[in-house]
């Protein structure tokens, strides 16, 4: 594919308006609170193709917690586990003109 990439990891909405159930998430929000860190945004992976659309990308693959660690943890490492809500997303940059890091959209 031409154009530029970006792979981002993000947050299931679901941890942070508590509609969403994930092992670890009472504790691991708690802490953040604690530190005074307190995560503000999050997504619906049925509403991230919208959002990215909407920022002038286009959403080429999103992948979750259990398909990425199959995928990129050697086999030696697979026995340790991560949170269920942190997803990961790549997209494309091209999609409204943005290449190389310059962007043609006019405001």
């Amino acid at each position: 594919m031409a154009g530029n990439q970006i792979i981002f990891v993000y947050v299931h909405q679901g941890v942070l308006d508590n509609s969403g159930e994930f092992e670890g998430t009472r504790n691991l929000m708690r802490l953040l609170q604690e530190v005074d860190k307190p995560w503000t945004f999050g997504l619906y992976p049925t509403e991230i193709t919208e959002y990215l659309m909407a920022q002038g990308f286009q959403l080429l693959e999103d992948v979750g917690s259990i398909e990425y660690r199959a995928r990129y943890t050697t086999q030696n490492k697979m026995h340790l586990h991560g949170y269920a809500f942190y997803l990961i997303a790549r997209l494309c940059c091209s999609f409204f003109g943005i290449q190389d890091g310059i962007s043609d959209r006019r405001e």
